[in-house]
This record gives C-alpha cells, sequence and structure tokens, in this order.
C-alpha cells in the first residue's frame, strides 16, 4: 500500500489542506479522492510524483 499525498489548493494556487489517502494503485488513489467531494481544485501526489489533479466536487 502506498501513502498518497491530496492538497487542496485555493482561488491563487495555494496549498489550503493536505492529507494522508493510502491506496493500492494510482486510479485507487484518485477515486478515493474523487469520493471526498471537495469544494476546490486538489492535485494527489506520490512522494515527488505528480499523479493526478481532482476537480471540485458540484454537490459542494
Amino acid at each position: 500500500m502506498t501513502d498518497y499525498r491530496l492538497y487542496c489548493l485555493d482561488r491563487h494556487g495555494k496549498i489550503q489542506s493536505a492529507e494522508w489517502l493510502a491506496a493500492d494503485a494510482d486510479e485507487e488513489a484518485l477515486d478515493r479522492a474523487r469520493a471526498l467531494d471537495k469544494p476546490m481544485v486538489c492535485e494527489l501526489w506520490d512522494r515527488d510524483r505528480f499523479v493526478g489533479q481532482v476537480p471540485p466536487s458540484d454537490s459542494n
């Protein structure tokens, strides 16, 4: 299992919050990040490797 870091950004692109996500693979980590329904753009990282961007949820 890999520990991923999810960075959520404010409208200026600055980190507003961060949290750890554990997953077996990139796609699973991205799915878990999407399920959090964050109201801002977030970036998923595995150490210094960019995994993907998660758009803001429509439900918030």
